[in-house]
């Protein structure tokens, strides 16, 4: 799996019934599981907004605010 589709699949489990979540909720649930699973990566945070940006490119969700707030699409 990639680390797009651990991410994907961290948002769906903490969030998939969330009408909006957070970036700082996503560091919270997905940093330390992505850090375990990446344990080369020392840019884990960098990471995830790039991959939150790849999941909202591809319609999957969608910035609510420029504060970091997303939603699904």
């Amino acid at each position: 799996m990639t680390f797009q589709t651990h991410l994907f699949n961290v948002l769906v489990t903490f969030f998939g019934n969330a009408s909006e979540f957070t970036l700082q909720d996503v560091y919270k649930v997905a940093g330390g599981g992505l850090s375990y699973l990446y344990p080369d990566n020392n840019s884990i945070n960098p990471s995830i907004r790039a991959n939150l940006q790849r999941l909202r490119d591809s319609d999957i969700i969608a910035f609510v605010d420029n504060d970091g707030t997303y939603t699904w699409v």
